[in-house]
């Protein structure tokens, strides 16, 4: 099995800006030899916008990203980092 495609310890430790809303980079926080496999899985979506996970199916790499996102990965290392004000990222 790969190792997950994050590598969340590169989360910014600083607060998160507040305008217009709070927010936080990520640069970084995808390992770079897992960038190659979620492109190949990442889906082909017929238009720009939101597109929730119920209404296309996850394969490969893209779906072992979301699988790490909500199980809660994102959100530890958001919290790690007591200066965010981010909301957590999962329940979709």
């Amino acid at each position: 099995m790969p190792p997950p495609p994050t590598g969340l310890g590169a989360l910014p430790r600083r607060a998160a800006p507040g305008r217009p809303y709070p927010w936080v980079a990520g640069a970084g926080c995808l390992r770079p030899e897992a960038l190659p496999a979620l492109r190949r899985d990442f889906p082909a979506l017929p238009r720009p916008g939101y597109h929730p996970v119920g209404t296309f199916t996850p394969r490969g790499a893209f779906a072992a990203l979301l699988a790490e996102i909500a199980a809660g990965a994102l959100d530890a290392a958001m919290g790690e980092n007591s200066a965010s004000t981010s909301p957590p990222c999962r329940g979709w």
